[in-house]
């Protein structure tokens, strides 16, 4: 789907000296979460992906593999914002919200490649934490996070967009 993280449509730049392409927040409950901000930021139309193991085939936690599932909204604008609720299994979601409660989660980055962004953070001694991948239409398509809480009281993720990805599970319509 153009515009919302694939291949084509995102800037995949180098990691250094550059702004994030993407701020994200972790809630209770995405839907109410999702209605605020639509109304804060005058956004009525949010499209949501279901992270579970169907859409995200390789999924890891901690150095370890993962049933950790998620639901992602997005703005129709495109993936900018993202606002996420942790559904099952333990992720950096689910203790984010036990330790810290709801806010902000991470700042994204799309990247041309993955394993170089991987490279970077292990050679600066930065943990890489959660990763998924091959939730493209081809199979393709990563992210990985690194823990920058200690230094900025957040994560930051990288991410390889896929060539394409797939339609939204759903939609959110909000009137403003």
């Amino acid at each position: 789907m153009n515009g919302f993280g694939t291949a084509d449509s995102t800037t995949r730049l180098p990691l250094l000296n550059r702004a994030p392409d993407q701020v994200a927040y972790v809630v209770p409950e995405l839907r109410p979460a999702v209605e605020r901000m639509a109304r804060v930021l005058g956004v009525p139309e949010w499209f949501v992906w279901d992270y579970d193991g169907d859409y995200v085939p390789s999924r890891v936690y901690l150095g370890e593999e993962a049933e950790y599932r998620s639901i992602v909204a997005m703005p129709a604008y495109g993936p900018a914002l993202e606002i996420i609720q942790p559904v099952t299994g333990p992720s950096i979601y689910t203790t984010f919200l036990e330790e810290r409660g709801p806010g902000l989660h991470h700042v994204g980055y799309y990247v041309p490649s993955l394993a170089e962004a991987r490279a970077h953070f292990a050679a600066l001694d930065v943990r890489e934490v959660l990763s998924g991948g091959g939730h493209g239409v081809d199979g393709d398509g990563g992210y990985a996070f690194f823990d920058l809480r200690e230094v900025v009281g957040s994560y930051l993720e990288a991410i390889e967009a896929p060539a394409r990805r797939h339609p939204p599970h759903d939609r959110i319509q909000v009137a403003l």
